[in-house]
């Protein structure tokens, strides 16, 4: 009973929060910018979507727990791509997800790149439905760019670790540690995610996140190609 009466306290504590005047602005404000930014970008905006249901596509990856509630919601297509955008809330951990489906969907392995800024704790927590994934030691046939190791580090199984630094090459990686900070990557079953965590959602970090989300993908694309 006791446990019943913890777990329903904090139920009402999390709808109190929701209705809270600057909850709601801030709930407004999100919905503003994507749907803003789905008009500007040809896409079509659904906002909440039920994980249950199967009448849409699932963006899956690390972030799809069933503990998740998935908001702002929209697909489309660019340069050949298929896309779609989703608001993702874990817990009090919210993720910006872009899901690009890839179209050598077949040739790659399951990496995540991730900024360096988490703890090991963070990861373990994060990595716990995929468990091989560990932290590739870079160099094995080139030196990486300094600003790439210091705010980055690429996870895989360990029988990918040779794939993952040729996919990933150090010019690749370059460009990443230049241009995508914030951001983290993950491919796996042949989509790539894009993924913002705890960030101001904005018209900028919405079009950041497309913008280099499709050039990797293409470039992804030729390598395997």
């Amino acid at each position: 009973m006791k446990q019943l009466a913890n777990k329903l306290t904090r139920h009402a504590a999390r709808i109190a929060h929701s209705f809270k005047p600057s909850t709601v602005r801030d709930t407004r404000r999100r919905r503003g910018i994507h749907q803003q930014f789905t008009e500007q970008n040809g896409f079509v905006y659904f906002g909440y979507v039920d994980h249950k249901d199967d009448d849409h596509h699932v963006i899956r990856g690390l972030t799809a727990t069933s503990k998740r509630a998935d908001s702002h919601y929209s697909v489309g297509s660019q340069n050949g791509y298929d896309l779609a955008f989703v608001e993702r809330k874990i817990t009090s951990h919210t993720w910006t997800v872009l899901d690009i489906t890839l179209k050598n969907a077949a040739d790659y392995p399951h990496i995540f790149i991730g900024t360096g800024h988490h703890s090991e704790r963070f990861y373990a927590h994060l990595f716990f439905k995929f468990r091989h994934l560990r932290q590739v030691p870079l160099g094995t046939y080139e030196q990486y760019d300094p600003q790439f190791i210091e705010h980055y580090r690429m996870f895989s199984a360990p029988s990918s670790f040779l794939d993952a630094e040729r996919l990933f090459s150090a010019n690749l990686a370059r460009v990443i540690g230049s241009h995508f900070r914030p951001l983290a990557i993950e491919i796996v079953n042949g989509h790539l995610y894009i993924y913002a965590d705890n960030q101001k959602v904005t018209q900028s970090l919405l079009q950041t996140m497309l913008q280099n989300g499709l050039w990797l993908a293409e470039e992804l694309d030729k390598r395997v190609g």
